[in-house]
């Protein structure tokens, strides 16, 4: 679970909308799964397991990224992107948890 304080993935500061295929691919490149699978197994519960774990335990290619001093771009989110309130709303509202489409 997201700690006390903590957006989900271990960042602090003001909510701000999620670029949801950011998330995706992170998952993607990180558990080494395809795009569809993915979004057909990952939970949010799941996601922030993961997101927490590796804000204890940074993988390799965040140490690496750290370590040459690369930082993440600040990209504007798209007009289709959500907070992680209004992410939150919409999974309750479904019934479901599920990252992708089929859950």
């Amino acid at each position: 679970m997201a700690r006390e304080g903590r957006l989900a993935g271990g960042r602090r500061g003001a909510a701000k909308p999620l670029d949801w295929n950011r998330v995706v691919a992170r998952l993607s490149v990180r558990l080494g799964w395809t795009w569809d699978v993915v979004l057909d197994t990952v939970t949010m519960a799941m996601w922030e397991a993961y997101e927490d774990y590796w804000s204890d335990h940074p993988t390799v290619d965040d140490c690496a990224a750290a370590y040459l001093g690369v930082k993440p771009k600040d990209a504007e989110p798209d007009a289709h992107a959500m907070t992680p309130a209004e992410f939150a709303r919409w999974v309750k509202s479904t019934g479901g948890a599920k990252l992708g489409p089929g859950g």
